[in-house]
Formats: structure tokens, sequence, C-alpha cells
């Protein structure tokens, strides 16, 4: 049903989007179960979909409308980190327990590891079809996020210059806007980029090269990810250095990128 709803053009599809994303968020069964029915192709399109509403709206200049396309970008992209998200978990669980056990030849526990692999590489090759269409949104975002987030720290900058000083409170201002601009849909837009791009040599290429096209580099992708990895270590009572779980593993998608 949520499928059926997310490819029709009806207003419901947002509430679709968003149900998906609850749906798929920390859920590998409901991950696996999404890959089995089709859903990859529908999420997808939803992502190729934001293009033509953003472009739509472009014309029109309405702020209730962007704000309900960057809501859809938000959920659409949640939805596809969640799915390389549960499927990496489950093959370094498998791996985990292999090496704990010394099982390394446990049938069961090895084909565990060939099924969600397997997943995720479902899940990459997407972005190198098309003429990589699916990348080349991926670093259309970026830049479109970016650029509202320089345009905050721009405008903060000015304040600065002005002397008009800053505390606490006009911090968590400044975050609070840097929000509401779309921070988090950046974050796990780069977090999908170094993802797929680590996974499959030919996107790195072909991501370096787009990225530089926009006049921007990897550079602004591992300081994305890094931010995003010492707001995540706060918000969990963690040491960014030490921190462990889906924080290191962002903190280490950014450490491997060579700037």
């Amino acid at each position: 049903m949520i499928k059926l709803v997310i490819k029709s053009k009806k207003y419901a599809k947002r509430g679709a989007a968003k149900l998906l994303n609850f749906y798929l968020t920390n859920d590998l069964v409901a991950s696996t179960k999404w890959l089995d029915i089709g859903g990859l192709g529908t999420l997808f399109s939803a992502l190729m979909h934001t293009k033509d509403t953003e472009e739509r709206e472009k014309k029109h200049k309405k702020n209730k409308k962007r704000q309900q396309n960057k809501e859809d970008e938000e959920h659409v992209l949640s939805s596809l980190a969640a799915l390389l998200t549960n499927f990496k978990d489950a093959v370094q669980s498998a791996q985990q327990h292999m090496a704990d056990q010394e099982e390394a030849n446990d049938p069961e526990v090895a084909k565990a590891v060939e099924k969600y692999s397997n997943f995720i590489e479902r899940v990459v090759v997407k972005f190198a079809e098309s003429n990589c269409e699916k990348l080349v949104r991926l670093v259309e975002l970026h830049t479109k996020y970016l650029d509202r987030m320089r345009a905050i720290d721009a405008k903060m900058q000015q304040e600065d210059d002005e002397d008009q000083g800053r505390d606490e409170a006009d911090e968590d201002q400044i975050y609070e806007d840097r929000l509401e601009a779309g921070l988090f849909t950046l974050q796990i837009t780069d977090y999908i980029l170094a993802f797929v791009s680590n996974s499959l040599p030919a996107l790195k290429k072909r991501a370096t090269k787009l990225l530089q096209d926009k006049g921007g580099s990897w550079a602004d992708v591992k300081l994305v990810l890094m931010e995003y990895a010492v707001r995540a270590a706060a918000e969990n009572g963690e040491d960014p250095e030490t921190s462990t779980g889906e924080t290191a593993y962002i903190r280490g998608l950014a450490d491997s990128i060579n700037v």
C-alpha cells in the first residue's frame, strides 16, 4: 500500500514517504521486505521526482511548497540511508559473530553476510544506472543544502563583524536555523554519497567530477560528516574520538575521504 501511494501524484504520498521512513529506520526485517516487494525502484523514482517538484516550485516561489519539498527529500533520503545502514549493520554483526565464536565456516552466518552484502550492492548499483542520474541527483542535493548552510554562516559572520556578539542562546538559534534550512538532509545526503562512493570506485570517480563541476570537492563532504559525527556523539553523551556504533561509522566515512 505504501509503495502504491508513493508512486501516485496525490498529496497523500507525502505522508506515505514519512511513514516509509519510520517503517525502515532501524528495522532490518522491514528493509528486507521492502526490497523483496520491489520497493527500491519506487524509492529512487521518488528521489528523482523531487527534482521535478523543485523546478516547479522555483517558478512559483512558494515558501510553503519549498518546505514541503524539503520534507519529501528528507524522508526519501532517510529511507535510503536506513536501507544502507541496516544492511551494513547486519553484515558487520554476522562478521563479528564469526570472529567472536571462531566460526568462520558457519554456513548460516556466511550466508547472512552474503545476503546482506548483496542487498547493499543492489542499492549501490542503482546509482550507476542511466548514466549515474541518481548520483547526479545526490550531488545536486548536496550543493543545494550546502549553499543554504553557507548563507546562514555568512549572515552569522556579518553579525560578528558588526560586533553584535553571540551567546549560547544565539548558538542554539543558529543550529535551529541550520536544521530548518535542511542541515539533516545535507548530512544524510553526504552519508549516502560517501557510502556508495566507497562501495564502487567508478561512482567515486564520477562523484569527484560532479562535485568539481559544481565548484565543490570532497573536502566539503568530509566537513559535513565530521560535524555530523561530533553532533551525534554529543547527543549520545559520547566522546567523538571514542564513540561506537553508527557514530563511529560516520566518523570512519569522514576519515576515509582523502582531501
